[in-house]
């Protein structure tokens, strides 16, 4: 199972906002999952927390032409909390 993290677009009209999720795929590479809540980067150390931060960086910037709502159909489970 691979994953990284998506821009995911919530809500609508003036309450629409924009979060990052972890995504999970299952072996064809289709979404099997997301988590509910948007994630926020944290780390063991200072450096570990710097190097989450630019991997989610890295990873919404190679998504934000493909931002995904938050009604995707998911192939297995659902939302993982």
């Amino acid at each position: 199972m691979n994953w990284n993290y998506r821009i995911m677009e919530d809500g609508k009209g003036r309450s629409k906002y924009y979060s990052l999720r972890e995504v999970f795929y299952n072996d064809n590479n289709e979404i099997c999952g997301f988590h509910s809540e948007p994630d926020a980067p944290i780390g063991d150390t200072a450096k570990d927390l710097i190097k989450v931060i630019e991997m989610m960086l890295k990873d919404a910037k190679n998504c934000k032409e493909n931002i995904l709502k938050s009604d995707v159909k998911c192939k297995g489970w659902e939302e993982i909390k």
